[in-house]
């Protein structure tokens, strides 16, 4: 697990803390226990967690509104809307890849899957891990790889690396410990780093991937006092960068959900961009229909520097490298000239490739100087007309 590797790395010191009682949610009734789930998820706003009762209700909770939930909470119903076909058991594991245009499964039958939604077949099968016990699969970026988590026959935990376009073997084997509690993977691609919280466990440990043997880099692990069920990830774009927070994570415990911030220690109250690479936007980058007409785009990302005010990169659709030009969360007024693009960020591993063809910056921003203000028209138009629950 390397250990013991000394290596430069900006996250060689990234620790984790639990924010104050006044921060936690409490009163929390999830009664659920389902082994092979998180039990909760997050975003920007709001985190949700199953409740207690028939029917299978859950509780979608502002992450502005910590203390004590109400007794009687209000509570929402859900139902499948897809079926995942090509499977003779359960399926333990699911997560989409960078672009939306495949996703990974991993199955009762001890096999992960790559498959392709809009085609419905599958791409890759993988043989994975021998033990009783299920598996999580989580991909690690833009890479063509992916890690899953479970059990040896021993019951010892591990990790397999895989390359997407190989099957026949795992890359690598990490060897972790013997326990009972299943690992559920949580990975930024903003970071490369790879948080695994053991169900039961009081322990994160997190480790930084590479593209390159061995793959991953064991970082360090973050100590609580209670057991967790359940963990969720809040959006990059809630953390506190003035406080250097790389990542926010909601420990479910038995009646709470208890904040943990991970920081890098620096000095200065400066704005650090090599700890903040643009990160998800939190906007689609295509519509429904491209999408099913086969189109794939990298996501929308945005600017973490608060200065840039929410500043929007440029996408590039699937190979077409269709550039549009920056967006902002908070337009200008109608009547202001049109803002002029703050400087693009240094590349991170999942940073979108932008030509430099066509007019420049100041050409373009000359040209549609005259559509701002029915360019923000539109954008209020569809702010209105967003649920911005799920972003």
């Amino acid at each position: 697990m390397n250990k013991g590797v000394v290596r430069s790395s900006k996250f060689r010191h990234v620790f984790g803390k639990t924010l104050r009682k006044e921060d936690h949610y409490e009163n929390i009734q999830s009664n659920v226990s389902a082994q092979d789930s998180n039990l909760c998820d997050a975003n920007a706003k709001y985190f949700a967690v199953p409740w207690r009762g028939g029917g299978g209700p859950f509780v979608v909770w502002p992450l502005n509104k910590p203390g004590r939930l109400p007794q009687n909470v209000p509570l929402i119903a859900g139902k499948a809307m897809h079926t995942c076909e090509d499977h003779p058991d359960a399926i333990h594991a699911f997560d989409w890849n960078f672009n939306g245009s495949l996703y990974g499964t991993y199955c009762k039958d001890k096999f992960a899957r790559i498959i392709d939604p809009r085609a419905n077949h599958v791409v890759a099968k993988f043989n994975g891990h021998q033990g009783l016990k299920g598996a999580r699969f989580t991909f690690l970026g833009d890479r063509p790889m992916f890690a899953t988590i479970g059990f040896s026959k021993q019951s010892e935990r591990q990790i397999f690396f895989w390359d997407q376009r190989s099957p026949d073997s795992p890359l690598t084997e990490v060897q972790l410990d013997i326990a009972s509690g299943s690992l559920l993977p949580i990975f930024d691609p903003d970071t490369n780093l790879l948080f695994l919280a053991g169900k039961g466990d009081t322990t994160i440990r997190y480790f930084e991937i590479e593209d390159t043997e061995p793959y991953q880099y064991f970082v360090n692990q973050f100590q609580a006092k209670e057991p967790q069920r359940g963990v969720a990830v809040i959006s990059k774009r809630a953390v506190d960068v003035a406080n250097n927070e790389i990542i926010r994570v909601l420990r479910l415990t038995q009646s709470s959900m208890e904040p943990v911030c991970f920081e890098v220690p620096r000095k200065g109250e400066h704005f650090h961009l090599d700890l903040y690479p643009d990160t998800f936007a939190g906007k689609p980058s295509l519509t429904s229909k491209e999408w099913f007409s086969g189109k794939n785009a990298a996501p929308v990302l945005m600017s973490m520097d608060p200065k840039d005010n929410g500043t929007i990169r440029p996408v590039v659709h699937g190979e077409s490298s269709t550039v549009s030009e920056p967006r902002r969360f908070n337009p200008a007024p109608a009547s202001a000239p049109a803002p002029a693009p703050a400087p693009a960020a240094p590349q991170n591993h999942h940073s979108s490739h932008v030509t430099t063809s066509g007019p420049s910056v100041s050409e373009a921003n000359h040209v549609n100087t005259a559509k701002v203000a029915h360019l923000e028209n539109k954008v209020k138009e569809l702010e209105v007309r967003s649920t911005e629950m799920w972003c």
